[in-house]
């Protein structure tokens, strides 16, 4: 998938791609577990999951705002969710590795 030609959505050109459609993905259930953990979060940035955020900011997914926690794992570790995810679409993609840009 290079790109997307013209009238082609994101959505379209996964259709007719190799990649898996588990009914949820690893890092999207590893995620949504480790976003509905109680307790206190002292990590940093510290935006609280979205405690105190603007009201123009409400649909953001604030809860999945973690840092890299070991179930989860980060995009340069060879373990957890995020490389598991990595692997997925790499294989779909037919690529040899795949990496998740993080900005923050």
């Amino acid at each position: 998938m290079a790109g997307l030609s013209a009238g082609q959505t994101l959505e379209t050109a996964l259709k007719t791609s190799r990649l898996l459609r588990p009914s949820r993905w690893p890092l999207e259930q590893a995620l949504a577990k480790a976003a509905g953990a109680s307790g206190v979060f002292l990590h940093l940035p510290a935006h609280r999951r979205g405690a105190g955020r603007p009201p123009s900011a409400v649909a953001l997914p604030w809860p999945y705002d973690l840092p890299e926690l070991p179930e989860i794992g980060g995009p340069l570790e060879r373990d957890g969710a995020i490389a598991d995810s990595q692997q997925q679409v790499a294989q779909g993609l037919g690529a040899e590795r795949s990496w998740y840009g993080v900005n923050g």
